[in-house]
């Protein structure tokens, strides 16, 4: 009876002592003695015991990652325990055939002479071969936002460039239609009127040379359909929706009509009745002040000796100055939805890029975290695999240089509107 009565005790109760209600441990963190009720213990530490695991999972995960094990037997090989066969690795293509030295003398025995003591690369020679390369593998996310920002702000000033090309569009075409229609219009006034004409149409010539050669630089980026629009720079092509000059004939010529007023009494002028008087001109700093000849008499006596009969611009006089300048409205239209086109090419191809870039760096830390962690590795290993690295970080850099120039080019676009 009394042997059951103590097998039901706790196992650290004294045998000699079944009485006692309290028991001493010692605390695991701090080593002191703890007193205790009998059916009492001390709490579990849950973050040692988690630490604990996380260290043994990692040690093993370290020490299954970087073990080399012989082919021939597969036991793991240690440092001093490793021999490479270069019979098996020349015969195999192989960089190198590692074994022990038990299976060298068993299985490799019949080319023992062969069979080499391996020289294991150490950490001075591990920071030699890698030689300082380091790659954030975010970098390419940052710059692949860095690229959308831009394109956005390409967007946005390709968006103001050609409003303002439209505009000029719109001033060209509404100068055309005022000195091609039959309205009647004096030499002097059609000199000068042309002359801005011809100001305002280089300024659209210049505008869209400039938009060629931003398209060929983004071409050189992406590769777009090669039936894109074609920016056209002459002022001479002809176009069926403007208006159009008639021959020399002295027909009428298209546009609305535009009728003259003599400047002190608005009365209508015709043109075998309209004088220009060159004084009032002078002072007003106008082209021409043109009257009528009763006004001429009665308001311009005092110096109407620089009244003179106004000579009018016929047909072939207008056919001259304009110079067969015709410009169509909806050319900027379609030069901006070809632009649209070429950066929706370039997004994709960015995209394309921007993925290319994320692998060559993930090849990069994965050979950087082989190399340069603590596994046993061999120097010819680690002569082959830095090579490897070599190429793979300098294909990095050449990706990086050509981001770099598209960069550039971009943020020249970006800013095509404060250079015009």
């Amino acid at each position: 009876m009394t042997n059951r009565k103590i097998e039901k005790l706790p196992i650290d109760l004294p045998m000699e002592e079944p009485i006692r209600k309290k028991k001493t441990l010692m605390c695991p963190m701090c080593r002191k003695a703890v007193e205790l009720k009998i059916h009492e213990y001390l709490p579990v530490n849950w973050a040692l015991r988690n630490l604990l695991a996380l260290y043994d999972r990692g040690v093993s995960r370290k020490r299954a990652k970087h073990t080399l094990e012989c082919p021939s037997c597969n036991k793991t090989l240690s440092e001093e325990n490793t021999f490479e066969c270069e019979f098996c690795a020349e015969r195999d293509q192989k960089i190198e055939v590692l074994i022990c030295a038990a299976c060298g003398l068993d299985y490799h025995n019949k080319h023992s002479s062969r069979v080499k003591r391996v020289n294991f690369a150490d950490v001075a020679c591990k920071k030699r071969k890698i030689g300082g390369i380091s790659r954030d593998p975010e970098e390419p996310r940052r710059d692949r936002s860095a690229m959308a920002s831009t394109l956005m702000e390409v967007n946005k000033e390709i968006d103001v460039f050609f409003g303002g090309l439209e505009k000029d569009y719109e001033r060209v075409n509404s100068r055309l239609e005022k000195l091609g229609g039959d309205c009647p219009i004096t030499q002097k006034m059609m000199d000068k009127e042309s002359e801005e004409l011809m100001k305002d149409d280089g300024v659209i010539m210049k505008k869209l040379d400039k938009l060629s050669t931003w398209k060929a630089t983004l071409r050189n980026i992406s590769q777009p359909s090669n039936n894109e629009q074609r920016i056209y720079t002459s002022p001479t092509r002809a176009l069926k929706n403007l208006p159009t000059l008639h021959d020399s004939q002295g027909g009428s010529l298209n546009g609305p009509r535009h009728s003259l007023e003599c400047s002190s009494c608005n009365e209508p002028l015709s043109k075998k009745k309209t004088f220009d008087c060159e004084f009032c001109a002078e002072r007003d700093q106008k082209t021409e002040v043109l009257i009528c000849g009763a006004c001429g008499l009665l308001y311009h006596n005092d110096h109407v000796s620089r009244v003179k009969l106004a000579t009018f611009a016929d047909a072939t006089y207008k056919k001259g100055k304009i110079g067969g300048i015709s410009r169509d409205p909806e050319e900027p239209k379609r030069q901006k939805s070809a632009m649209a086109s070429t950066l929706m090419e370039l997004n994709k191809e960015f995209d394309v890029f921007f993925r290319g870039l994320e692998k060559d760096y993930e090849r990069v830390n994965s050979r950087l975290k082989k190399l340069g962690g603590d596994g046993s590795i061999t120097q010819k290993m680690m002569d082959k695999e830095s090579e490897e690295l070599m190429k793979d970080d300098g294909v990095i850099k050449k990706k990086l240089e050509k981001l770099s120039t598209w960069k550039t080019t971009l943020r020249k676009i970006s800013q095509l509107n404060n250079n015009k």
